[in-house]
């Protein structure tokens, strides 16, 4: 866990979301995320109060003062569930049917991945991993010899 840390001084150079703040002689990277840079408008001269967590390269600002109006920094959450993977909104029927929209003969029992299912499938000779995307799209495809760990128990039926 970062250690919290709070500083105040002047904002010597301001990078859109960053600043840096010279405090007690030491110059320290801050980091207040694009929302509350706009609404903070830092500028370089400004006398700042700031707290948060001291990272190994920069200080995630929890809260910033400026011109003693105090603007609590909110952090966006993260992008997936924390019970798990977010729902899968492709149905593996839709996934069969964009492949053979496209040519494939979908052979064997296809995988489910995090944002796509790997299908094997066949055309032109050629056996081939092929990604159909949540959205129903044709993702990557590569080529796959009888041979394949992952996929030569459905080629030998």
């Amino acid at each position: 866990m970062a250690d919290q840390i709070r500083l105040s001084g002047e904002v010597t150079d301001v990078f859109f979301h960053r600043f840096v703040l010279a405090s007690g002689g030491k110059r320290y990277l801050a980091d207040i995320g694009p929302r509350t840079a706009e609404a903070a408008a830092i500028q370089p001269g400004d006398q700042v109060a700031i707290e948060g967590e001291q990272k190994p390269s920069e200080i995630k600002v929890s809260r910033v003062s400026r011109n003693g109006v105090d603007i609590n920094v909110d952090w966006p959450g993260p992008k997936h569930h924390q019970d798990g993977p977010p729902p899968f909104r492709l149905e593996l029927s839709a996934a069969v049917k964009a492949a053979e929209e496209a040519g494939y003969e979908v052979i064997g029992d296809p995988r489910r991945g995090p944002r796509h299912f790997e299908l094997l499938v066949r055309k032109d000779g050629y056996y081939r991993e092929l990604h159909v995307r949540e959205d129903g799209t044709l993702g990557k495809s590569r080529i796959v010899e009888p041979a394949d760990p992952k996929w030569r128990a459905s080629i030998a039926d």
